[in-house]
């Protein structure tokens, strides 16, 4: 059995049919299409996002992941101050700008 879990963000389907999870018991498998576009800024949503064709014949099917070539990509990193505190003076509001702004650059 297929079920199809649409409501979460982040997308389980690009590793094709031997990456989607069954369950225990093996009764039954899980597509997890997610969001076709960045709807939070947290890890998962930098992944590639895809979605699926699914193919349905009588008792059995299949499914073709189909990556999405136009998602607005965003890169996602954790920076730490107390790492930085050496090389500029975080403690003005200046050198915090200049900081972050060459993080992100």
């Amino acid at each position: 059995d297929l079920v199809v879990w649409g409501h979460e963000h982040e997308c389980l389907i690009g590793g094709g049919m031997s990456a989607l999870p069954e369950s225990v018991e093996n009764e039954f498998v899980v597509l997890q299409p997610g969001s076709t576009v960045a709807t939070a800024l947290v890890e998962g949503e930098a992944r590639p996002k895809h979605v699926a064709l699914v193919s349905i014949c009588r008792d059995a099917w299949q499914m073709n992941p189909i990556p999405l070539m136009t998602v607005r990509p965003f890169a996602i990193r954790e920076v730490a101050l107390r790492d930085h505190e050496e090389d500029y003076d975080l403690k003005r509001e200046d050198g915090l700008m200049d900081f972050l702004a060459e993080q992100v650059e």
